[in-house]
């Protein structure tokens, strides 16, 4: 079982694009903070059809979401880069606050505070 649920603050500008299957697909980076921790741990969250719609009705960059869904290791390979990345295929999420929410991430958004 690779169920994940995580909390963090959507560190990028989602996007949503519609395969070639006419699947729609929506995608953002994730930064999550342990508690108690001095690090940042990224993901990649990834959802499908109809979370996907909802989400990108509710989440914006600089939201903080609760995400529930299923944990993917990849690993990538570009031809000059390779390595692996780390993702969360969403099914199921909730907004823990609007967009002003302080953080300590260091991005474009921390900068308005």
């Amino acid at each position: 079982m690779n169920k994940l649920v995580i909390e963090g603050l959507v560190a990028t500008t989602p996007r949503m694009v519609i395969t070639e299957e006419g699947t729609k697909v929506f995608t953002f980076r994730l930064a999550n903070s342990p508690e108690g921790k001095d690090r940042i741990n990224w993901l990649t969250a990834t959802a499908y059809g109809a979370p996907a719609v909802k989400m990108q009705e509710k989440i914006q960059k600089g939201t903080v979401v609760q995400l529930w869904g299923d944990l993917a290791v990849r690993d990538w390979d570009n031809g000059e880069r390779s390595g692996t990345s780390v993702e969360i295929e969403v099914y199921s999420f909730f907004v823990a606050s609007n967009p002003k929410i302080a953080h300590s991430c260091n991005c474009e958004h921390c900068e308005d505070k």
